[in-house]
């Protein structure tokens, strides 16, 4: 009779079994909103690397002086128009000393990923522009110590955001 007891009393009840499987698939779910989360930040923070990575470029172009369609512009830069586009920005070649983008000028279009979108400039529209020799920072065509702008990249999933930050001093393009 003793032993009976004891062999009935091995193994798991219907009701631990439940409890044990809701625990697993609650943990499973956590950790994937978490991992899909983690995706899109580092979706975002990305786009802002692939923009700096642009800024860089146009201003080592206008550094070096780098032809274009067979001739040196007046320099080089980055629009960004967030009423006409929210999902690419354009990369130009200034063919008309404005130091500032005008329908033509257009070198490259740089398309965003699907998931992330230009959510704000400041100024809106704005040409961040780089003019040869020593690639003095322009912004809508003005140069000053107190010119700046910012560009903000936006999840459209998660709304993660992340800031991009260009001034002219020391010629600063930085990731907030």
């Amino acid at each position: 009779m003793i032993w009976s007891k004891i062999k009935n009393k091995t193994g798991f009840t219907l009701m631990e079994m439940l409890l044990s499987l809701f625990i697993v698939s609650l943990i499973s779910t956590l950790l994937l909103v978490n991992y899909r989360g983690g995706q899109e930040q580092k979706a975002v923070l990305s786009q802002a690397e692939t923009l700096v990575n642009e800024l860089r470029a146009a201003q080592n172009s206008a550094l070096h002086g780098r032809e274009t369609g067979g001739q040196v512009p007046y320099g080089y830069g980055l629009y960004f128009n967030t009423a006409t586009s929210d999902s690419s920005y354009i990369i130009f070649a200034d063919t008309n000393d404005n130091k500032t983008y005008d329908g033509g000028e257009a070198t490259e279009t740089i398309a965003l990923s699907e998931r992330i979108y230009l959510q704000s400039t400041a100024p809106d529209p704005v040409s961040v522009f780089f003019q040869p020799p020593f690639a003095v920072f322009y912004v809508n065509g003005v140069s000053s110590v107190a010119q700046s702008a910012t560009i903000n990249f936006r999840s459209a999933r998660s709304g993660f955001t992340q800031t991009v930050l260009i001034n002219n001093l020391g010629h600063g393009i930085y990731i907030q």
